[in-house]
């Protein structure tokens, strides 16, 4: 089986995505925001990947929905497996975004933050990551009504790499 974007293969290791998804909600909680928190993870098997990158991009999904909910509201995460895919969540009932802005926020540099609040660089680097993986986000979103992110990442077990392509990494 050959592996799209070998490169993240140079730091590589098992991943879980609950552990993950631990890790970025322990960062982020500190912002003392009333927001109940529903989480349902489902059976995934640790499988192999830069875990680096990937909590990067779930911890800019999970920030983006926090800042997204103006008082008090909800996040879901649901994680689930798809005929040999990971599928992560992450739903807010947030603001929602404009359906003008729908096709922009992948890009570099785009962002609805006010000056300084905001890079723009959060969703285009996670989108690029979650390319270099091969898999696919999606968004849909509705003003008023929240936003849903959707990560599908191949489940790449150490088994499926071959030895030859590890070793022209090195």
């Amino acid at each position: 089986m050959r592996i799209p974007g070998l490169r993240w293969l140079r730091n590589c290791c098992t991943f879980s995505l609950a552990s993950s998804g631990r890790k970025a909600l322990t960062l982020l909680q500190c912002k003392k925001q009333p927001v109940t928190l529903h989480k349902n993870y489902g059976d995934i098997l640790p499988f192999v990947c830069s875990p680096g990158q990937l909590n990067q991009v779930f911890f800019n999904l999970l920030r983006n929905a926090f800042e997204a909910i103006n008082e008090e509201g909800n996040i879901w995460i649901n994680t689930f497996m798809d005929n040999g895919y990971a599928v992560i969540q992450i739903q807010d009932d947030g603001c929602g975004i404009p359906q003008a802005n729908l096709s922009k926020i992948f890009d570099p540099f785009f962002t609805t933050k006010p000056i300084g609040s905001g890079t723009g660089l959060g969703l285009s680097l996670s989108y690029g990551i979650i390319e270099q993986h091969g898999g696919s986000i999606a968004v849909k979103s509705e003003i008023g009504k929240g936003t849903m992110f959707t990560v599908t990442l191949p489940i790449t077990r150490e088994a499926d790499i071959k030895e030859s392509e590890l070793q022209n990494l090195k």
